[in-house]
């Protein structure tokens, strides 16, 4: 995956008693590849899977990741909390898979959030089970 931000990102905490309202997209430009192109040029077989996790900074309890809507695809998602992974799952195009991690958002549910930097990983899986390299993206709350 290309088009991650290289400089980094920077979450301001909601002001509103709420502390959900506030998200910050981590991937408005993500431009994916599938794991195995020399296998599959034409991406026939589409993908299976990305994983987003934090490779550091994770604060349980505080710390979420989350995307906007799947509608029109074959994608369902799910954030454990306690190890701060979001699963993408659901064999789908390349495309999609794309048009749904550029919605892909932080939010932090704490009302003194962490100042640690943190590091996410996304990783894909496609439907030959070829894993791609982890793209990163560092941003601080």
């Amino acid at each position: 995956a290309t088009g991650l931000s290289a400089s980094a990102l920077v979450f301001n905490e909601s002001t509103s008693t709420n502390k959900l309202t506030a998200k910050l997209n981590l991937a408005p430009s993500i431009t994916l590849t599938d794991p195995d192109t020399p296998g599959d040029p034409a991406n026939v077989l589409g993908i299976k899977s990305a994983l987003v996790r934090f490779s550091s900074g994770f604060t349980a309890g505080e710390d979420i990741l989350s995307i906007g809507s799947t509608t029109g695809t074959s994608i369902t998602s799910s954030f454990d909390a306690v190890t701060g992974t979001l699963t993408l799952s659901g064999n789908d195009s390349l495309a999609n898979y794309q048009a749904v991690l550029r919605t892909l958002g932080y939010q932090n549910q704490s009302a003194n959030p962490s100042a640690v930097s943190k590091v996410i990983q996304i990783t894909l899986t496609d439907t030959a089970g070829a894993v791609s390299a982890a793209a990163s993206q560092t941003f601080g709350s």
